[in-house]
């Protein structure tokens, strides 16, 4: 349809006995449509109804006549939530149907409780007594006109567009004073920005009946001081998230005879440092082992880990590689780190001592039951159970390579069933199918072969054959 109607309340948040205006939008294909009958139901917080009719003349609370904006202003003496039902009327000249659109808006009435006053300040809290900031105070400004509960959010910015947020809920007394909104200090430090940081959005609002009435909303963009994220909550040695990995080949023939991994640090003291890890493969298979000692700065420094080529290619394990069990200390301060850097997925191969893995994993297949009895024709569950190793490859593939009967599926005699095999899917690590209980011959077999693959491509297969036939 060309008509289009939408609505709104203005402002949406209103103090009571404060003028509430009622703005209804009816278009036609984008042009004003005059002479339709606006109206609203207004619901107000106690449940009453009271209906307003909205006129686009250009008196009262309609600013402009013809062009298309219906109005009305309320004055509300509730304080809650306002549920507004607005409703169009009318037939267009150019139609001869009658047509009606709905919309709905709803406003937040407050006894006007309380109001920002624009000012504000910033302070570092330490609550443990360590000389760092566990939190952020923002002093933000209220003059509180009515004793109540509150709930004040904001919003803090950095100056690399990253979010904070911090707020406040609890009781003020009537008078103008200054309210805290607490921002986390290691939240800040890990982020790694200096401040000053920006108070981007401020949001205050009441308690009531009906729960939270928002009262006011602003994006004051005012700056704190100029804090450095240092001043806040962390370890006296902590990881920064950053690092390198790097093979060296130090005799020319083309393998690296070091993997020589760099961490980057952030340190509150200088001191002289010592520091050793783990390195394991993705599976969890320890593939080095490196450490190193020397003095550091204040700050962000970095720490080698030199990693031994040779016992890398020997394992014959592939990366990713990951810095495992990583210890840092020095005469005050101490860290230790489960996992503290992944490099990239570099291969056993590009080492030296890497010897290619030629030997195929090894492969047992055990299949229950080992017998089918009586032969009458009957669908027996099968359960494969299938044991792989190989030195290398802790995990190698297994897939169900073929199912084979001795005799055919079907034909055999009139009392023959086809579809003897069911639910195998060949081709997948299945282990679990379905065998035909039926024999034309003395005995029938069917021998069920998997195959096991390793990382270097080896494979080998196995089979195993379950009989039609009474145990013996």
């Amino acid at each position: 349809s060309p008509i289009q109607f939408s609505a709104s309340t203005s402002p949406k948040v209103v103090a009571t006995g404060q003028e509430l205006s009622l703005n209804a939008t009816l278009l036609r294909a984008g042009a004003s449509l005059m002479n339709a009958e606006v109206s609203a139901v207004v619901g107000r917080p106690d449940g009453t109804l009271t209906e307003v009719s909205l006129h686009d003349d250009g008196v009262g609370g309609d600013s402009l006549a013809g062009d298309g904006v219906y109005s009305a202003v309320l004055t509300p003496d509730q304080e809650g939530l306002y549920q507004v039902s607005f409703a169009a009327r009318g037939t267009p000249a150019s139609r001869p149907q009658q047509f009606s659109r709905e919309a709905f808006a709803v406003a937040a009435v407050s006894d006007g409780g309380a109001q920002l006053t624009g000012v504000y300040g910033s302070r570092g809290v330490d609550t443990d007594g360590n000389g760092l900031f566990n939190q952020l105070a923002i002093e933000v400004g209220l003059n509180v006109g009515s004793a109540g509960s509150y709930r004040l959010l904001g919003v803090l910015t950095d100056a690399e567009g990253n979010r904070h947020e911090g707020s406040f809920f609890g009781p003020l007394t009537t008078g103008g004073q200054m309210v805290p909104l607490l921002f986390d200090g290691s939240a800040i430090y890990a982020l790694g920005v200096d401040g000053p940081y920006t108070l981007s959005e401020i949001r205050l609002a009441k308690e009531g009946e009906v729960g939270a009435l928002p009262l006011e909303i602003r994006t004051p963009g005012w700056v704190t001081a100029p804090f450095g994220f240092r001043e806040f909550e962390h370890s006296p040695i902590s990881l920064a998230g950053t690092g390198s990995a790097v093979g060296v080949d130090t005799d020319g023939n083309g393998l690296f005879d070091r993997l020589d991994v760099r961490l980057d640090l952030d340190l509150d003291s200088a001191d002289s440092y010592s520091w050793s890890a783990r390195l394991i493969d993705p599976q969890g298979r320890e593939v080095g082992f490196a450490s190193g000692s020397g003095p550091l700065g204040v700050g962000r420094q970095s720490i080698l880990l030199p990693y031994s080529g040779q016992t890398i290619g020997q394992t014959g394990y592939d990366g990713p590689y990951t810095v495992a069990d990583l210890l840092i200390f020095s005469s005050n301060d101490s860290l230790i780190a489960d996992r503290a850097f992944e490099t990239e997925p570099f291969q056993a191969r590009q080492f030296e001592g890497y010897i290619s893995d030629t030997s195929p994993p090894s492969l047992q297949v055990d299949l229950r039951p080992g017998f089918l009895f009586p032969p009458e024709h009957q669908l027996i569950a099968i359960q494969a159970t299938v044991t792989v190793t190989d030195d290398k490859d802790a995990n190698p593939t297994v897939r169900l390579v073929a199912i084979v009967s001795s005799e055919a599926d079907a034909g055999l005699d009139p009392r023959d069933l086809p579809n003897d095999v069911q639910e195998a899917a060949l081709g997948t690590d299945d282990r679990a199918f379905l065998l035909r209980s039926e024999r034309f011959a003395a005995v029938r077999s069917y021998r069920v072969t998997y195959e096991a693959r390793d990382s270097a491509g080896n494979t080998a297969t196995r089979t195993a054959t379950v009989l039609v036939q009474k145990p013996k």
